[in-house]
């Protein structure tokens, strides 16, 4: 490999193939970053959910690709999960409601309120990648 290698980098399909030319490990290392800054909500998120059983709260996942990172919620075991955040009729026997909430009542508002952190350790999980795979990283 040469001394120097310029790669400009517009967007993240970019950087995870940057980062596969340098190394194989190295996009699994940003999936994994990644993956860290989906826990930090599922943590904050799930702590907000209700709970009798714990499964509602359980069925919060983080999900992440070398292409970024989400949060998924609910599932066949837990089909009211739904229903819990967003509110309506519950499943099954439509004798229960609650009132509905566009925006939901945990996820969505936890990932709101930590929008502009989610951010910022997205750019420096990848600039950390980078870094680490000899890429010089500048603003700009």
């Amino acid at each position: 490999m040469p001394d120097k290698v310029k790669v400009e980098v517009r967007g993240i399909k970019e950087v995870s193939a940057a980062l596969k030319r340098v190394g194989d490990d190295l996009p699994k290392e940003l999936q994994a970053e990644f993956r860290a800054i989906a826990q930090r909500i599922v943590d904050e998120a799930a702590s907000k959910v209700p709970s009798q059983s714990g499964r509602a709260a359980g069925s919060i996942k983080p999900r992440a690709s070398k292409k970024g990172a989400g949060v998924a919620a609910g599932g066949a075991r837990v089909p009211y999960y739904g229903w819990l955040d967003f509110g309506g009729h519950r499943p099954r026997d439509n004798a229960v409601s609650r009132p509905f909430i566009r925006q939901g009542r945990y996820l969505y508002p936890t990932v709101e309120e930590h929008r502009e952190d989610i951010g910022a350790a997205a750019l420096e999980a990848v600039e950390k990648v980078a870094r680490k795979g000899g890429f010089e990283v500048r603003d700009g």
